[in-house]
């Protein structure tokens, strides 16, 4: 349960970060795109911002679930034991959570016929949502440097979400035009796809840089010593979600540094596309390992 719990809120905030991200900063200005396109794909950001709220609101149910199920008292009726766990802190953040990813639903509906308030509405509530993993997890059990470890979690998420979730959504974006000028009876998708990667690439060395940043900061907070990650738990599975965040940068130079030079051409288009979805597979056993991670005591055996 720990795995679908951790996968569906950290993939409803990944996305959901890269939803905002992506129409407020990649799509901004029209750019290469043909006339009208920016709108149009602007436009369709609320599908995929919705799918991460789907998500978000998911895995805020399956951790009430699990935290109830902790919480219970084998002599104690389960209305009595949920009286008391609604009465605790835990309960207040979470609460606020789902609320949040609720209303942030309703945001991206209304979004639909006011734009502008939907999606300003929409990106602070993301905004917020950042901040959950942190509260319910070790920065906000942290004894020193609690208000800060809490903000570098919260920047932690919307970086990887404006990286990977962006990613998430450019691919959305471009095969939705795709197969749109194909029933149109267009065979080329009119450079979409190269203008996208560029407008996208320079946000996403920005997130990396402060994903980076941010990650240091809490693998020190959290491992005291260097021979804990190999002695514990919470060790030996960081070190495999550095391994793999690895690989991730790897396929992404490998897409921005040469595949994205041969964009504009049918064979290349379909290499991006190819690695691309590669990139976010291993993404996807990045968020995994984060699940495990975040239930995992530090400096436990």
């Amino acid at each position: 349960m720990d795995l679908a719990t951790g996968w569906a809120l950290f993939s409803g905030l990944i996305v959901l970060a890269g939803t905002v991200s992506t129409r407020s900063i990649v799509l901004r200005g029209g750019g290469g795109l043909p006339g009208g396109l920016t709108t149009d794909l602007r436009a369709r950001c609320v599908l995929p911002g919705l799918v991460g709220a789907a998500l978000t609101v998911l895995g805020l149910l399956l951790m009430g679930l699990r935290q109830f199920q902790e919480f219970r008292d084998p002599f104690a009726g389960p209305m009595e034991d949920l009286t008391l766990l609604m009465g605790t802190p835990w309960a207040a953040i979470w609460l606020r959570a789902m609320v949040g990813a609720t209303a942030l639903a309703g945001a991206l509906l209304l979004s639909r016929k006011w734009p502008r308030a939907g999606w300003g509405v929409a990106a602070m509530l993301v905004a917020g949502l950042a901040f959950y993993p942190g509260l319910s997890g070790h920065a906000g059990g942290a004894e020193r440097w609690r208000t800060l470890s809490l903000i570098l979690d919260a920047v932690h998420v919307l970086a990887a979400g404006t990286w990977v979730g962006g990613l998430v959504v450019l691919l959305y974006l471009e095969a939705s035009a795709h197969r749109d000028r194909q029933g149109e009876g267009q065979t080329e998708v009119g450079g979409v796809l190269a203008e996208l990667v560029a407008r996208f690439s320079p946000v996403a060395v920005g997130s990396v840089v402060i994903l980076t940043v941010s990650g240091v900061w809490a693998s020190l907070r959290e491992v005291q010593a260097v021979p804990e990650l190999w002695s514990t738990r919470y060790g030996l599975l960081l070190v495999a979600k550095l391994i793999l965040v690895g690989a991730v940068l790897a396929l992404g130079a490998l897409n921005w540094r040469r595949l994205s030079l041969r964009l504009g051409t049918a064979a290349g288009d379909r290499a991006l596309r190819r690695s691309a979805r590669v990139e976010l597979v291993v993404a996807q056993l990045v968020v995994l390992v984060t699940a495990l991670l975040v239930r995992t005591s530090p400096g436990g055996g």
